[in-house]
């Protein structure tokens, strides 16, 4: 992966756009030392292949820059591969037209007119193919960079969108959690004076836990679990038959989690748990294990079902959807609904 950022890098980034631009040089220049060439496979370095070689060098720049800066953009990256092969072809013929006509003719070694005709078909073939590959190398590159942008722009693109969905998520977790606080805060205030001051304490600390906290990117476990823990409180002091526990095992302390990220479950167990002739509970367990944090949360159910159909309603598919969201292929979503129980296991793998 690091080898893959920094080959990315050199290709993308803008500071390293002169050490591209001398690697290009580099390339070029080696390519233009063919110009020295002999017809015995022997560099020579005279004043006609001297300037052969800065000849072939400023072509060679000429044509690389025109296919990264103008052909390849304006035909290959438009989808327009005819034109883009048919001009190709129209340079390579006139550059190496060019690099015929300015070889040294009075050169001592060899000129085209004393080559054999096969010599002469084979070194034009060879010049073909070989500037065509430096077409083609400088198109790969372009279209390589281009390919890396993009795909950086769809991750950006999929990262704003997760997180724009992710909020939405929370703002319908938010309203219907802060109703059903206000409608408990309203009961107590009509049933239990007495015990209005407290739970109002307790409603403080949870709507400052609701709109501060819960806006953060991540919040501790324990400040979760307090969370969870003064709900339930309020809910116990609201009914006369209900028990709650919640439990911890392991080292809970430095977890970081998104907030609100139980508070669906524990309202769905509230929600739909409401029987008062008989003793109702909510039973809470958080292990953490190795990597894994184990939530679990069993609620007793009444005799006579509230209605037919999907428990949960929309707090549910909302939590689905944002597990999806944040850990993907990380985590273990299983619910149990029996005659007197509904359980959820949620297991969730740290990074």
């Amino acid at each position: 992966m690091e080898n893959n950022n920094w080959f990315e890098s050199l290709l993308t980034s803008p500071r390293l756009r002169i050490v591209r631009h001398l690697l290009l040089q580099l390339l070029i220049l080696l390519l233009s030392l063919n110009a020295l060439g002999s017809e015995s496979e022997v560099f020579v370095l005279s004043g006609e292949r001297f300037w052969g070689l800065l000849l072939f060098y400023a072509i060679l720049n000429i044509l690389c820059y025109l296919n990264i800066y103008l052909l390849t953009p304006r035909t290959l990256l438009r989808g327009r591969i005819d034109k883009y092969i048919g001009v190709i072809i129209a340079f390579v013929i006139a550059f190496i037209l060019l690099a015929i006509l300015t070889q040294p003719i009075h050169s001592d070694e060899f000129t085209y007119n004393s080559m054999p005709l096969l010599s002469i078909i084979v070194e034009i073939t060879s010049s073909f193919l070989s500037t065509c590959l430096v077409f083609i190398a400088t198109s790969t590159i372009v279209l390589l960079v281009e390919w890396m942008k993009e795909q950086k722009r769809v991750g950006e693109l999929k990262l704003a969108t997760k997180q724009a969905e992710l909020n939405l998520l929370k703002q319908q977790i938010n309203p219907h959690f802060l109703f059903n606080m206000l409608n408990n805060a309203n009961v107590l205030l009509k049933c239990a004076p007495k015990e209005a001051s407290q739970a109002l304490l307790k409603l403080e600390e949870l709507l400052n836990y609701q709109l501060n906290d819960s806006t953060k990117e991540f919040v501790s476990l324990d400040s979760d679990i307090n969370f969870l823990n003064d709900f339930l409180n309020l809910e116990k002091i609201r009914r006369d038959c209900f028990d709650y526990s919640i439990t911890k095992k392991g080292e809970t302390v430095g977890i970081q989690l998104p907030p609100l990220l139980f508070i669906p479950f524990v309202e769905n167990a509230v929600k739909h748990n409401p029987d008062i002739e008989n003793e109702s509970y909510i039973h809470i367990e958080f292990e953490i294990k190795d990597t894994e944090l184990r939530f679990r949360c069993e609620n007793s159910k009444p005799v006579i079902p509230l209605a037919k159909g999907r428990v949960g309603g929309l707090g549910l598919q909302n939590i689905h959807r944002r597990l999806e969201l944040l850990y993907s292929n990380r985590h273990t979503l299983s619910i149990t609904d029996e005659d007197k129980q509904f359980t959820v296991l949620l297991i969730i793998k740290q990074q």
